[in-house]
Protein backbone atom coordinates (compact mmCIF):
# COMPACT_ATOMS: atom_id res chain seq x y z
CA UNK A 1 0.00 0.00 0.00
CA UNK A 2 1.57 3.30 -0.64
CA UNK A 3 1.35 7.09 0.68
CA UNK A 4 -0.58 7.95 -3.06
CA UNK A 5 -4.00 5.56 -1.81
CA UNK A 6 -4.51 7.97 1.80
CA UNK A 7 -3.48 11.40 -0.18
CA UNK A 8 -6.28 11.43 -2.88
CA UNK A 9 -8.86 13.04 -0.98
CA UNK A 10 -6.21 15.56 0.89
CA UNK A 11 -5.09 16.93 -3.48
CA UNK A 12 -8.54 19.30 -3.47
CA UNK A 13 -8.10 22.12 -1.40
CA UNK A 14 -10.95 23.78 0.34
CA UNK A 15 -10.84 27.78 -0.05
CA UNK A 16 -12.13 31.13 1.58
CA UNK A 17 -11.92 34.15 2.82
CA UNK A 18 -10.07 34.80 6.46
CA UNK A 19 -12.90 34.07 8.94
CA UNK A 20 -15.47 32.49 6.79
CA UNK A 21 -17.19 29.18 7.06
CA UNK A 22 -15.32 27.79 4.32
CA UNK A 23 -11.92 29.04 5.77
CA UNK A 24 -12.58 27.03 9.10
CA UNK A 25 -13.75 24.03 7.31
CA UNK A 26 -10.93 24.19 5.56
CA UNK A 27 -8.73 24.61 8.28
CA UNK A 28 -10.22 21.51 9.47
CA UNK A 29 -9.68 19.44 6.56
CA UNK A 30 -5.88 20.48 6.25
CA UNK A 31 -5.87 19.06 10.05
CA UNK A 32 -7.21 15.77 8.65
CA UNK A 33 -4.99 15.69 5.87
CA UNK A 34 -1.63 16.78 7.96
CA UNK A 35 -2.45 13.79 10.28
CA UNK A 36 -2.62 11.18 7.08
CA UNK A 37 0.45 12.48 6.19
CA UNK A 38 2.24 11.93 9.25
CA UNK A 39 1.47 8.20 9.37
CA UNK A 40 1.55 7.55 5.80
CA UNK A 41 4.83 8.37 5.60
CA UNK A 42 6.02 6.15 7.98
CA UNK A 43 6.67 2.72 6.05
CA UNK A 44 4.85 0.08 6.07
CA UNK A 45 1.47 0.46 7.65
CA UNK A 46 1.07 -1.10 10.44
CA UNK A 47 -2.45 -2.08 11.76
CA UNK A 48 -2.59 0.46 14.53
CA UNK A 49 -0.95 3.04 12.39
CA UNK A 50 -4.00 2.76 9.69
CA UNK A 51 -6.56 2.81 12.73
CA UNK A 52 -5.08 5.61 13.61
CA UNK A 53 -5.36 7.67 10.47
CA UNK A 54 -8.99 6.40 9.94
CA UNK A 55 -10.16 7.75 13.09
CA UNK A 56 -8.06 10.98 12.70
CA UNK A 57 -9.81 11.76 9.52
CA UNK A 58 -13.12 10.54 10.33
CA UNK A 59 -13.03 12.60 13.07
CA UNK A 60 -11.68 15.83 10.87
CA UNK A 61 -14.87 14.91 8.58
CA UNK A 62 -17.22 14.91 11.02
CA UNK A 63 -16.12 17.82 13.04
CA UNK A 64 -16.29 19.71 9.51
CA UNK A 65 -20.22 18.93 9.11
CA UNK A 66 -20.79 19.41 11.80
CA UNK A 67 -19.30 23.13 12.22
CA UNK A 68 -20.83 23.56 8.82
CA UNK A 69 -24.37 22.87 10.04
CA UNK A 70 -23.56 24.63 12.97
CA UNK A 71 -22.56 27.67 11.38
CA UNK A 72 -25.76 27.26 8.86
CA UNK A 73 -28.26 27.16 11.61
CA UNK A 74 -27.34 30.18 13.28
CA UNK A 75 -26.83 32.32 9.88
CA UNK A 76 -30.36 31.22 8.97
CA UNK A 77 -31.42 32.51 13.31
CA UNK A 78 -29.27 35.69 12.89
CA UNK A 79 -29.33 36.93 9.67
CA UNK A 80 -27.12 40.26 8.73
CA UNK A 81 -29.88 42.94 9.55
CA UNK A 82 -31.16 44.71 5.96
CA UNK A 83 -29.46 48.39 5.73
CA UNK A 84 -31.89 51.32 5.94
CA UNK A 85 -31.13 54.26 3.15
CA UNK A 86 -32.50 57.43 2.54
CA UNK A 87 -32.38 59.04 -1.29
CA UNK A 88 -29.49 59.47 -3.10
CA UNK A 89 -27.97 56.53 -1.44
CA UNK A 90 -26.68 53.44 -3.66
CA UNK A 91 -27.67 50.20 -3.69
CA UNK A 92 -25.57 47.15 -4.93
CA UNK A 93 -28.45 44.49 -6.32
CA UNK A 94 -25.50 42.39 -6.93
CA UNK A 95 -27.29 42.54 -10.73
CA UNK A 96 -28.05 46.48 -10.71
CA UNK A 97 -27.17 49.34 -8.87
CA UNK A 98 -29.94 50.96 -8.14
CA UNK A 99 -29.70 54.89 -6.49
CA UNK A 100 -33.76 56.14 -5.76
CA UNK A 101 -33.56 59.77 -5.94
CA UNK A 102 -37.31 61.04 -5.56
CA UNK A 103 -40.67 60.27 -4.77
CA UNK A 104 -44.21 62.73 -5.35
CA UNK A 105 -47.77 62.58 -5.91
CA UNK A 106 -49.23 64.00 -9.13
CA UNK A 107 -52.57 62.95 -10.93
CA UNK A 108 -50.16 63.11 -14.58
CA UNK A 109 -48.05 60.56 -15.30
CA UNK A 110 -44.42 60.65 -16.74
CA UNK A 111 -45.60 60.75 -20.44
CA UNK A 112 -47.20 63.98 -19.77
CA UNK A 113 -50.90 62.99 -20.80
CA UNK A 114 -53.06 63.76 -18.49
CA UNK A 115 -55.79 60.35 -18.31
CA UNK A 116 -59.72 61.17 -19.65
CA UNK A 117 -60.44 59.58 -15.72
CA UNK A 118 -59.15 61.58 -12.81
CA UNK A 119 -56.62 59.15 -11.36
CA UNK A 120 -53.06 59.60 -8.80
CA UNK A 121 -49.62 58.35 -9.38
CA UNK A 122 -47.05 57.69 -6.40
CA UNK A 123 -43.88 58.22 -8.96
CA UNK A 124 -40.30 56.96 -7.73
CA UNK A 125 -37.42 58.20 -9.78
CA UNK A 126 -34.19 56.39 -9.49
CA UNK A 127 -30.77 55.72 -11.75
CA UNK A 128 -30.49 51.91 -12.69
CA UNK A 129 -27.27 50.76 -13.98
CA UNK A 130 -27.28 47.41 -15.09
CA UNK A 131 -23.82 45.14 -14.10
CA UNK A 132 -24.99 42.05 -15.57
CA UNK A 133 -23.10 40.79 -19.40
CA UNK A 134 -26.03 41.76 -21.17
CA UNK A 135 -29.22 43.99 -21.79
CA UNK A 136 -32.17 43.25 -19.71
CA UNK A 137 -35.47 44.16 -18.75
CA UNK A 138 -35.73 42.35 -15.11
CA UNK A 139 -35.90 45.42 -12.88
CA UNK A 140 -39.81 45.17 -13.39
CA UNK A 141 -39.90 43.76 -9.35
CA UNK A 142 -36.93 45.45 -8.46
CA UNK A 143 -38.39 47.94 -6.14
CA UNK A 144 -41.96 47.22 -4.04
CA UNK A 145 -43.78 49.30 -1.59
CA UNK A 146 -43.85 48.29 1.86
CA UNK A 147 -45.59 51.11 3.82
CA UNK A 148 -48.39 52.25 3.87
CA UNK A 149 -49.06 48.68 2.58
CA UNK A 150 -52.06 49.14 0.14
CA UNK A 151 -53.63 45.66 -0.54
CA UNK A 152 -54.28 44.58 -4.05
CA UNK A 153 -52.01 47.63 -5.36
CA UNK A 154 -51.12 47.09 -9.20
CA UNK A 155 -47.10 46.59 -10.45
CA UNK A 156 -45.32 49.83 -11.24
CA UNK A 157 -44.72 50.93 -14.69
CA UNK A 158 -41.42 52.15 -15.47
CA UNK A 159 -40.86 55.22 -17.71
CA UNK A 160 -37.44 56.02 -19.14
CA UNK A 161 -36.84 59.65 -17.53
CA UNK A 162 -35.17 60.86 -21.28
CA UNK A 163 -38.06 60.25 -23.71
CA UNK A 164 -41.18 60.12 -21.26
CA UNK A 165 -42.27 56.55 -22.34
CA UNK A 166 -41.92 52.93 -20.82
CA UNK A 167 -38.45 51.77 -20.34
CA UNK A 168 -37.07 48.30 -22.12
CA UNK A 169 -33.91 46.64 -22.01
CA UNK A 170 -31.25 48.55 -20.24
CA UNK A 171 -27.59 48.12 -22.02
CA UNK A 172 -24.60 46.82 -19.92
CA UNK A 173 -22.31 50.05 -17.64
CA UNK A 174 -24.96 52.61 -19.60
CA UNK A 175 -26.84 54.17 -15.96
CA UNK A 176 -30.71 54.84 -16.83
CA UNK A 177 -32.94 56.98 -15.13
CA UNK A 178 -36.13 55.29 -14.85
CA UNK A 179 -39.80 56.38 -12.98
CA UNK A 180 -41.63 53.54 -11.34
CA UNK A 181 -45.24 55.00 -11.56
CA UNK A 182 -48.28 53.17 -9.29
CA UNK A 183 -52.13 54.06 -10.01
CA UNK A 184 -52.75 54.63 -6.02
CA UNK A 185 -56.07 53.96 -4.93
CA UNK A 186 -58.96 56.71 -4.53
CA UNK A 187 -60.21 55.52 -1.67
CA UNK A 188 -57.16 55.18 -0.20
CA UNK A 189 -54.74 57.97 1.75
CA UNK A 190 -52.03 59.67 0.06
CA UNK A 191 -48.75 58.96 1.70
CA UNK A 192 -46.29 61.25 3.02
CA UNK A 193 -43.60 59.31 3.05
CA UNK A 194 -42.90 55.80 1.43
CA UNK A 195 -40.56 52.79 2.89
CA UNK A 196 -39.69 51.18 -0.50
CA UNK A 197 -37.34 47.16 -0.86
CA UNK A 198 -35.11 46.98 -3.15
CA UNK A 199 -34.80 43.04 -3.74
CA UNK A 200 -31.31 41.49 -3.61
CA UNK A 201 -30.05 39.46 -6.64
CA UNK A 202 -27.05 36.02 -6.80
CA UNK A 203 -26.02 34.69 -9.89
CA UNK A 204 -25.90 31.33 -9.94
CA UNK A 205 -23.95 29.19 -12.53
CA UNK A 206 -26.00 26.25 -12.32
CA UNK A 207 -29.44 26.56 -10.73
CA UNK A 208 -31.31 23.53 -8.95
CA UNK A 209 -33.74 22.88 -10.86
CA UNK A 210 -32.38 23.21 -14.72
CA UNK A 211 -28.96 23.17 -13.88
CA UNK A 212 -29.01 26.41 -16.27
CA UNK A 213 -27.14 29.51 -15.91
CA UNK A 214 -28.99 32.93 -14.08
CA UNK A 215 -29.64 35.30 -11.73
CA UNK A 216 -32.45 34.86 -8.60
CA UNK A 217 -33.81 36.50 -6.27
CA UNK A 218 -31.65 36.76 -2.82
CA UNK A 219 -33.86 38.48 -0.31
CA UNK A 220 -33.79 42.19 0.26
CA UNK A 221 -30.78 44.34 -0.21
CA UNK A 222 -32.04 47.50 1.54
CA UNK A 223 -34.71 49.97 2.66
CA UNK A 224 -35.51 53.07 1.34
CA UNK A 225 -37.31 55.44 2.82
CA UNK A 226 -37.96 59.19 1.71
CA UNK A 227 -40.59 61.65 1.92
CA UNK A 228 -42.76 62.08 -0.62
CA UNK A 229 -43.84 65.14 -2.54
CA UNK A 230 -46.85 66.73 -4.08
CA UNK A 231 -47.45 68.29 -7.54
CA UNK A 232 -50.63 70.26 -6.96
CA UNK A 233 -53.59 70.12 -8.06
CA UNK A 234 -54.38 66.65 -7.30
CA UNK A 235 -58.39 65.97 -7.56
Amino acid sequence: MTAAWWSGNCSEKLSGAAGTRSARIGALHALSCRAKREVVGKQPFSLKQRIYALLIAGLGGTTAAAVSFAMSVYEAANPDPIPVLSANETVDTGRWLVTIRDARIGDIPPTGTKPFEPKRFLMVEMDLDNRSAGTSNAFQELVAIAEPAVEGLPRPTYYLARDRWIAGGINPNMSERVIATWEWPRDKPLPSEVRLTVAGQIYKPRDNLYGSPGWFRNGTAAVVVMPVGRKEPLL
